[in-house]
């Protein structure tokens, strides 16, 4: 060929001590921008894998949404590996033209598994790991342009603001999975929110969590391509350790969104003021909210996770998350039974 050909990404299997390759593995992605998959892109593909001429290549293709029977018939009748991706989790529908991976070796399983593993922390560009005080100052910054002084989001001014001024629009859908909550469609400028959360407090976190993105991973790209910022669970906050558990690039980009939305929507200095009056209000003195096993705590814990979460209009989760940060919480209980205590007094994000 006069021509290189370019893959999305590639794996070079060595033996021990061995100077050659026994195996490539070439990846090819499919449907991470939500579109359909066309049968020529798969022919291509196979096309490619086959103009290579060389011995012990193994194509794969890596699909978010599923193939015609057409193309799972294509990629069996010529060996190619095909799996279908759902944020961290993956189903092999297809190992080679005889079996899926179930019926092979262990070998060839801890080798996928070690591949599965390398995928999940490769492939992402212009990934800026930006500290909470830029992310902070950043919504800020964009609060005070949109609603001046007022400081607490209203949901119609914001997506007023969105179109009028960023050319953004926000849509309903019910395409969704049962877990999905929205995404945005750069290209397209638009936001779409899964119509089952209109109305509830989650949409303004949706739409705060989206134009995160929009602001924050302009230039992000995976393999080479857009990509479209969905919402899966690519970090968790350590009830134990107090913080944020970040691994990967997916990580970085959702925590870097959700920092946004909490501060866009729960403006610090605000959210403190707010804190003290209800102290003041409830307990009748100014200190650090109180939390241990006691039955009367507990319940002053849940009364003013329910207060705050109404003004700001989102969800216990986020209240929750936003007195840890704000440090206006003080804790007199065991790590493991705190966990289970908290998970018990509040509703998770999607609530």
């Amino acid at each position: 060929r006069k021509k290189n050909i370019n893959f999305d990404y590639s794996i070079e299997i060595y033996p021990d001590e061995s100077r050659e390759y026994s195996l490539v593995y070439i990846f090819e992605f499919k449907g991470y921008t939500r579109k359909s998959v066309s049968i020529n892109e798969i022919e291509t593909f196979c096309n490619q894998i086959d103009q290579l001429n060389k011995k012990n290549i193994k194509g794969v293709v890596i699909s978010k949404t599923k193939l015609s029977n057409t193309g799972v018939d294509m990629l069996k009748e010529l060996g190619i590996m095909y799996i279908v991706v759902d944020g961290d989790d993956y189903d092999v529908k297809l190992y080679n033209k005889y079996s899926n991976l179930k019926k092979n070796s262990h070998v060839e399983i801890s080798i996928f598994e070690k591949i599965a593993k390398e995928l999940k922390t490769k492939g992402y560009e212009n990934v800026e790991h930006l500290s909470s005080e830029i992310i902070e100052q950043l919504a800020i910054d964009k609060l005070i342009q949109i609603f001046n002084k007022k400081r607490i989001v209203d949901l119609d001014v914001f997506v007023n603001y969105l179109f009028k001024n960023e050319s953004i629009r926000v849509v309903y859908s019910n395409d969704f999975k049962e877990d999905e909550k929205g995404y945005l469609n750069k290209k397209k400028k638009t936001i779409v929110v899964n119509e089952k959360y209109k109305g509830k407090k989650i949409e303004s976190f949706i739409l705060a969590h989206e134009y995160g993105h929009y602001l924050l991973h302009g230039n992000v790209k995976r393999y080479g391509a857009e990509i479209m910022f969905t919402n899966p669970k690519y970090f968790d906050f350590n009830f134990k350790k107090m913080q944020y558990m970040i691994q990967t690039d997916e990580g970085w980009i959702e925590w870097q969104a959700n920092k946004f939305a909490a501060n866009f929507l729960v403006n610090k200095d605000l959210f403190i003021s707010e804190f003290k009056q209800l102290m003041l209000k409830i307990l009748g003195r100014v200190e650090k909210l109180f939390i241990d096993q006691q039955t009367v705590n507990i319940n002053t814990y849940r009364q003013f996770l329910k207060i705050l979460s109404d003004k700001f209009n989102v969800s216990n989760k986020v209240i929750q998350i936003r007195l840890e940060e704000c440090g206006l919480v003080e804790y007199d209980v065991n790590k493991d039974d705190f966990t289970k205590l908290l998970m018990s007094s509040i509703s998770e994000l999607s609530d």
